[in-house]
């Protein structure tokens, strides 16, 4: 869980306004993604707890023509993650091509997604699932923190410990906590946003967050490539 990785003797600094801004659409992309599926298949793919809780009462109520769905989602986001973790190779979050890719990988795997599910091929959720294993793995410890933007638990976790641990020491990382509650806020307002395109344009609203991810991953290669964004090439 993030909160093993919370330093509190970590100095308070200014955070990147470039990462609070790819941290909050990135969640945004997650949580606006997993309300559509969520609201069709009543079944959670940005995180793993909700598909193992829905695998777990299948297997004990014998239902079988949804376990597969479950392992097709469990799968699919193990996929991902192995993935990002063999593109991208590093503990730290520094300013590197490979985020691009992964960002334009995924804006793949959302569009097919969408296709295969809007024609009624569970295949679709194989596809959901490993776009979001790609981008949790892709987030890497920052500020004394771990970035997760697919799913909000520790995110929740991290927030009430700061808050301890300031209460504590009566002194609070105000930086910190600003950072977490705009992720938070970008799951849920994602979701908001994605319920409401669904009323309109059901599965292929999924279309959207597929088309922020590929002009994110492309907007970033550009920025590094001209030293726009701290480490790039000509920086």
């Amino acid at each position: 869980m993030p909160y093993s990785e919370i330093d509190p003797t970590a100095p308070i600094r200014k955070i990147d306004p470039l990462l609070s801004m790819g941290a909050f659409g990135l969640s945004a992309v997650a949580g606006f993604s997993n309300c559509v599926i969520l609201e069709y298949y009543h079944i959670p793919i940005s995180h793993m707890t909700g598909a193992v809780s829905m695998l777990g009462i299948d297997l004990a109520e014998s239902r079988i023509s949804e376990i597969g769905n479950i392992i097709f989602i469990i799968i699919g986001f193990v996929i991902g993650a192995i993935i990002s973790g063999v593109v991208i190779h590093g503990p730290q979050l520094k300013p590197k091509s490979e985020y691009g890719y992964i960002l334009i990988l995924e804006s793949f795997f959302i569009a097919a997604a969408a296709l295969f599910l809007s024609h009624k091929m569970n295949f679709g959720l194989f596809c959901a699932a490993l776009a979001f294993g790609l981008q949790n793995a892709m987030a890497s410890s920052y500020y004394g923190l771990i970035i997760r933007t697919t799913h909000v638990t520790g995110i929740v976790t991290d927030i009430g410990v700061l808050i301890g641990h300031g209460l504590r020491r009566r002194r609070f990382k105000s930086g910190k906590i600003f950072f977490l509650f705009l992720i938070l806020s970008g799951f849920l307002s994602g979701g908001f946003l994605g319920i409401r395109l669904f009323f309109y344009f059901q599965l292929f609203s999924l279309f959207l967050p597929a088309a922020s991810c590929l002009v994110a991953g492309i907007l970033f290669l550009f920025l590094l490539k001209s030293g726009r964004i701290l480490g790039g090439p000509t920086s």
